[in-house]
């Protein structure tokens, strides 16, 4: 059974994903004034270790280690944004049948 959800929270029917140099974002383009979800892909200043990218909103870190990972999980990305009727939630069962 699907859990209820609550009516503070929306889920997003469009969302755009930027991708920058130093960051990926993927912000809600419905007229929602929903926060943007931001991937962090640079190294803080004065690191001397490799930090790997990190999301930086959000209960769950996804840590994208390699080169490899990071191709996969933009075009991950890249397909769920052009996918009809797949939408995302963190907090509710949302799949589709």
């Amino acid at each position: 059974m699907m859990e209820k959800a609550d009516p503070a929270q929306k889920l997003y029917t469009r969302m755009r994903f930027w991708e920058f140099p130093d960051q990926y974002v993927i912000e809600p383009t419905d007229g929602s004034a929903g926060s943007c979800l931001a991937i962090n892909l640079s190294v803080p200043p004065g690191s001397m270790m490799q930090t790997p990218p990190y999301l930086t909103e959000g209960d769950m870190p996804v840590y994208v280690t390699m080169k490899k990972m990071e191709t996969e999980f933009s075009g991950l990305l890249g397909v769920a944004e052009r996918t009809p009727g797949l939408y995302f939630s963190y907090d509710i069962n949302i799949t589709l049948r």
